[in-house]
């Protein structure tokens, strides 16, 4: 959020925007939305100029981020002991089963973050 802050102030600047109209803009970009959260799209050459380069910027830290969360140990030995239990006669199975094990936690996650988001935008229940 403090790189979408800092890089949002220039994008406002070489738009023109008001402050934090750069710093939606590129929050929606980073996180990937397909809804973006303000209706503003650099229209001035040296405001896509700075789009296009912040947006390389976002998806280079974001996979360095998955590439350094996916070499962090406790990844590898969960793998590994998962595998040297009753698992161990079935290799096929243990990605498989990793998968349905990861979708309660997954599902409750989703769901928690769902009903933050209706309450703070007072969604029914319904809706």
């Amino acid at each position: 959020c403090g790189i979408a802050l800092v890089l949002g102030l220039f994008l406002d600047w070489a738009e023109g925007w008001p402050a934090g109209t750069g710093f939606l803009y590129l929050l929606a970009s980073m996180a990937m939305l397909p809804n973006p959260l303000v209706n503003n799209v650099p229209a001035t050459e040296s405001g896509v100029a700075l789009d296009v380069w912040f947006s390389t910027f976002a998806l280079v830290g974001e996979v360095l981020s998955f590439g350094a969360v996916g070499s962090l140990s406790a990844l590898m030995h969960i793998g590994a002991w998962w595998e040297s239990g009753r698992l161990a006669n079935y290799p096929f199975l243990s990605p498989l089963l990793l998968v349905v094990a990861s979708l309660l936690p997954l599902t409750a996650l989703v769901s928690a973050l769902g009903a933050l988001l209706a309450v703070a935008e007072g969604w029914t229940s319904s809706e």
